[in-house]
């Protein structure tokens, strides 16, 4: 019951903040009518691949951009960078999370972090999930760039930090991650060299190492017993005074002066 009502209230907590978030974004947020930035969202969009409609509003309340609406998808853009240089950088970013579903992951996240609220650790995991997520949809959006470009991005993330904190749920996109998430994202911006998939191979060798651990706990007793026994002594290390002969003692001869050797 302890547990139940836990899950609950965090459910509900994030639920009733989400929507008093959506309450303030439909008050403060005006529709986007400039022409050459609807133009610019519509090519990204076409460029991408990208066939949902997607709304773009300015909100007064917020200070970085994000992309909300799990069903009717919205992009928001603080009043500060409307005439940004590096407006298609941001747009592009928001319809990366767009394509690759990162709310509804988001809310698989919300839901482990509900299921596990007494668990310190899975809240230190959604953190380290949303950076790693910002982290990525970054290496997407500057594939291809110039070093130029790199740097051009960069302060545009560094000028979302003077901002200062922003209005948030955790079913948003959270271009905005705190200091110290937008310091690794800025080292991970401006460094140009191949990523390896040292990560993907640990996770491999991870799983094989798992996946070997529950075959062998299923043997059962007895399956573990015979094996251990035709392996010492296939090397072996078994020793022979753990067998009797007695049974075949008809069939053999025993040695002279030796009560135990056949």
């Amino acid at each position: 019951c302890l547990w139940i009502a836990g899950a609950a209230a965090v459910i509900a907590y994030h639920t009733l903040r989400h929507l008093r978030f959506l309450r303030m974004v439909n008050r403060w947020s005006e529709e986007i009518t400039n022409q050459h930035m609807l133009a610019m969202l519509q090519s990204l969009k076409d460029e991408m691949g990208i066939n949902k409609q997607v709304k773009l509003q300015v909100c007064s309340c917020i200070t970085s951009p994000m992309l909300i609406g799990f069903f009717r998808p919205v992009v928001l853009l603080p009043s500060t960078i409307m005439t940004s240089d590096g407006l298609p950088f941001i747009l592009r970013h928001e319809l990366v999370h767009l394509q690759r579903n990162d709310l509804w992951y988001k809310g698989l996240v919300l839901l482990a972090t509900a299921v596990h609220w007494f668990n310190p650790v899975v809240y230190l995991m959604a953190k380290a999930i949303a950076v790693q997520c910002e982290i990525s949809c970054d290496e997407r959006v500057l594939q291809g760039a110039s070093f130029q470009q790199r740097k051009q991005y960069g302060e545009i993330i560094i000028r979302v930090v003077r901002n200062g904190a922003m209005h948030r749920t955790a079913l948003t996109t959270n271009f905005y991650g705190g200091k110290k998430g937008m310091q690794t994202r800025i080292r991970s911006i401006m460094d140009t060299t191949k990523k390896k998939a040292g990560i993907m191979i640990f996770g491999v060798v991870l799983i094989a190492t798992i996946g070997t651990g529950m075959t062998f706990a299923n043997h059962s007793p007895k399956e573990a017993a015979n094996e251990q026994t035709l392996t010492a002594a296939v090397t072996g290390e078994l020793e022979m005074d753990n067998y009797s002969m007695d049974h075949y003692s008809e069939f053999l001869t025993k040695v002279e002066n030796d009560p135990v050797k056949y």
